[in-house]
């Protein structure tokens, strides 16, 4: 039969990888810092009084802070004019965007992506002929090479999500395609190892096509192709899944994901009740219970599906979508006052 652009849009990807690094300028003055705060505390021991050094103390007192950080996010594969493998940097200080000098070996969208502190990884996906596949492809975020993986996910996996834990990366919501017996199962990849394994509890709700977003201690799936405005946990204490009692406001996949420390963001995509694109945000408050609804802002320019999301210090950015093929645009949300703008 024909196929449904609707239900079955072209440029599916879950593709970003976030990682953090030192402001080096902000490295260097502390630790230039810390080195005076020796030198004064060793004169303090040699008997200069308290009054000469109160003011030098004043100084480096914000030395109890931990250092600033810059953020950068990498968007790898998808399909524009025809499925690629390139790679994109986002770093957060500039909002500017370039592009790896290599990109994936297997070029690829409707994949999924995580990482740990050190890597990046996509996984699965589909192929530009069709074809599903269970491939990992890593990426060293210091150095910003190739990083080879030898295993694979269990199955091949379309349509899915990626997060992580501090130890482990997680794929869930699979979807479509035919796998129907592996639909909604969750693949735990132990960053030690970068081996995947299915975990003992699928998602008791939600399938293919949803969205992801992570607290501290929960990864939470949402939404997707079944039709349902449900969010499933996944604990990453236990791995045990449940069914959150916070429902969306609407049956919404293929959105741009993105959290705050305090929440997480599902901004666009399908209504699949009414069969609209959707240009709304919705929060899942973390903590418990978890609550969710929509946000009075929404994104700026479009509405959209197949759309991505990523997460800064501040920020959360919102890129993509099927109907932007001839888009590059990004908005942002400042999470202070949950308004969107364009870059």
């Amino acid at each position: 039969m024909a196929q449904n652009i609707d239900l079955y849009p072209q440029g599916w990807t879950s593709c970003d990888l976030t990682t953090e690094e030192s402001d080096r300028l902000d490295e260097l003055e502390r630790m230039i810092m810390v080195l005076r705060f020796q030198m004064l505390t060793g004169f303090k021991k040699d008997g200069q009084s308290i009054a000469e050094l109160q003011n030098q103390a004043i100084e480096i007192s914000h030395e109890l802070f931990p250092p600033l950080t810059v953020g950068r996010h990498y968007m790898g594969g998808g399909e524009y004019y025809g499925t690629h493998g390139q790679i994109d940097k986002f770093t957060d200080a500039s909002e500017q965007i370039t592009p790896l000098a290599w990109q994936l070996v297997i070029p690829r969208h409707r994949h999924a992506g995580t990482a740990s502190t050190l890597r990046g990884y996509w996984a699965g996906g589909q192929l530009g002929n069709g074809g599903i596949i269970s491939d990992l492809e890593g990426i060293n975020f210091d150095a910003e090479t190739r990083h080879g993986v030898s295993a694979n996910l269990t199955a091949p996996a379309v349509y899915f999500r990626g997060s992580y834990s501090q130890t482990d990366g997680y794929f869930g919501g699979i979807g479509l395609f035919g796998a129907v017996s592996g639909e909604g199962r969750v693949e735990k990849m132990p960053f030690s190892t970068e081996t995947p394994a299915v975990t003992g509890s699928a998602l008791p709700t939600v399938r293919g096509g949803s969205n992801v977003n992570r607290s501290e201690s929960k990864i939470y799936f949402s939404g997707g192709w079944v039709v349902t405005k449900n969010i499933d946990a996944v604990n990453v204490a236990t791995d045990a899944t449940s069914t959150l009692s916070a429902k969306m406001a609407h049956a919404r996949l293929e959105a741009g994901n993105f959290d705050s420390p305090v929440a997480g963001y599902v901004a666009a995509g399908v209504d699949v009740l009414n069969m609209v694109n959707m240009r709304s945000i919705e929060r899942l408050t973390f903590g418990g219970p978890e609550t969710a609804g929509l946000v009075s802002n929404s994104l700026t320019a479009r509405t959209d599906t197949d759309s991505e999301g990523f997460s800064a210090q501040r920020k959360g950015y919102w890129h993509g979508g099927i109907n932007g093929q001839m888009h590059h645009s990004i908005e942002a949300m400042d999470f202070s006052t949950e308004r969107m703008t364009m870059l």
